[in-house]
């Protein structure tokens, strides 16, 4: 994957460059940590079969968070700022290997102000996308 370093090399349509991440419960125990967000539905498999669960699932700010590193892989920080974000939250994303991408889905210039807006998803193994998104970026 090349990385973009201006506006000028996307184009409407252009995919972003698919990630594969297998989400680990040893993700799930950093990330509880980091956001400090210990429900019982993120560690508590019994708690989760219980309910009808097939066991824990992924935190939703955890898949969104992968969606996004999607896009800095290839628009890196250092190339443009996140100027907004949207998130959808579609089935609940279970442990184990997810795919990430999206598409360049609007680009504006207008003299100094330059934005491209990304649609970004998350889909687990089968092909059901269990998250999508939006992401604005400002290039520099």
């Amino acid at each position: 994957m090349t990385p973009i370093s201006h506006i000028n090399e996307l184009v409407l349509g252009q995919a972003i460059p698919e990630l594969v991440h297998t989400i680990t419960t040893a993700d799930l125990v950093r990330y509880a940590g980091a956001s400090d967000d210990y429900a019982p539905q993120h560690w508590d498999h019994l708690y989760m079969s219980e309910r009808g669960f097939p066991g824990v699932i992924v935190h939703g700010w955890f898949t969104f968070a992968l969606m996004c590193r999607a896009a800095t892989d290839w628009i890196s920080p250092e190339t443009a700022d996140v100027a907004s974000y949207a998130v959808r939250y579609h089935t609940v994303t279970l442990p184990g290997e997810i795919h990430l991408g999206g598409e360049v889905i609007a680009l504006m210039i207008d003299g100094d102000e330059r934005t491209a807006d990304l649609k970004l998803w998350a889909k687990n193994t089968t092909g059901v996308m269990t998250t999508s998104g939006t992401l604005s970026l400002k290039f520099a």
